[in-house]
């Protein structure tokens, strides 16, 4: 018993000490949030204007969005690696197996998508499609967890419990959309003789979240540190 009493004390400091470590080197952490933002928000804005410029267009150059997507996604993932290298020198098995988790969430489940979509080409069928979809979903689940555990994490750094609040609210908000409001949407085009493109509320939500809501939480941290610090 005592021995298992020790054993948690020191794992509530091994997660202090993680999240000081954190605190004085947050600027890697500051970068990877607004640089995902960033990057989510360009790729939510190019597709709705592709849609709004109608159907036939967005066909057109929906192949190449894909293909830039996804290269600015390789050159983020590099700089990730570069990144993670550099904290494994200096920080802590806590640190390192969020990073890790945000590398699976960010990057490993998404091609494990796409080459099933591939695989999946030849035998495109009805179970197929939906359970194309419930991956999708999973997807989406797994990036809202996502921003919410990196929210919790700045919430500790910057002792801020209110971020914690905002963070279930947003996920909550998003459990409540995905489940009986995710048919709820509004169709778009700049012209009437166009056919129209459909979004949805859900997805519209998922990526507002993904974007503004990363760089938000990025500029929060960054300032918040820079107060804590007493840097101007």
């Amino acid at each position: 018993m005592k021995n298992n009493l020790e054993n948690a004390l020191e794992d509530i400091q091994i997660i202090k000490n993680s999240i000081g470590e954190t605190k004085n080197n947050y600027y890697n952490l500051f970068k990877i949030l607004l640089i995902l933002g960033i990057i989510n928000l360009i790729s939510f804005t190019s597709r709705i204007i592709l849609m709004i410029l109608g159907i036939p267009i967005f066909l057109k150059y929906v192949a190449i969005h894909n293909y830039i997507g996804m290269f600015i996604y390789i050159l983020f993932f590099i700089y990730f690696i570069k990144i993670y290298r550099q904290e494994k020198t200096s920080s802590n098995k806590y640190y390192l197996g969020f990073l890790s988790i945000f590398a699976g969430v960010t990057f490993l489940f998404p091609l494990f998508i796409r080459i099933l979509y591939i695989l999946a080409i030849p035998l495109i069928n009805e179970k197929m499609e939906n359970f194309a979809i419930q991956l999708e979903s999973f997807s989406q689940l797994s990036n809202i967890l996502l921003f919410c555990l990196f929210m919790i994490i700045c919430s500790y750094i910057l002792k801020k419990k209110s971020m914690i609040v905002i963070s279930a609210v947003i996920f909550f908000v998003y459990l409540v959309i995905s489940l009986i409001y995710h048919d709820i949407g509004f169709e778009i085009s700049h012209s009437t003789t166009t056919a129209f493109a459909y979004v949805t509320v859900l997805n519209l939500y998922y990526n507002i979240v993904t974007s503004i809501g990363y760089i938000v939480t990025a500029i929060v941290l960054k300032n918040g540190v820079n107060k804590i610090n007493g840097v101007n």
